[in-house]
């Protein structure tokens, strides 16, 4: 499994999966991962020349991500915490899932969604 960065802003120090709180909070496991920094318009290439399937996070998605069928290479797409994902990254994506929301609550924190997709992923998988 990969882990992607997509530099959104010049100052691209704003996520760094190597600071010593990010680590602390990892137990470590990070270092058992692969990080890719990329530009979107490179992303977007890549996808385009490997066919990888993009299923992206949205409170509108038509299906809720634990009945969604994932093909066995999936690129997970979650947007900017507060603003989701733009138009432009839903245009990538080939299909919107959904994590359904219980009373008032109506979205999640980014790590938390996150790790119910790529467990939801795994758990499919086996």
């Amino acid at each position: 499994m990969y882990l992607l960065f997509l530099r959104k802003f010049a100052s691209f120090d704003s996520v760094d999966p190597f600071a010593p709180d990010v680590i602390r909070a990892s137990m470590g496991s990070l270092f058992n991962q692969k990080f890719v920094r990329t530009s979107f318009s490179a992303l977007r290439h890549w996808v385009q020349n490997h066919r990888c399937p993009v299923i992206g996070a949205s409170p509108d998605g038509m299906s809720e991500f634990h009945q969604f069928n994932y093909p066995n290479s999936t690129l997970l797409f979650l947007g900017e915490e507060r603003q989701g994902l733009t138009p432009e990254q839903r245009d990538l994506c080939q299909h919107l899932v959904r994590i359904p929301m219980v009373g008032a609550v109506n979205s999640l924190n980014l790590a938390v969604a996150g790790s119910l997709l790529m467990y939801e992923v795994y758990r499919s998988r086996t």
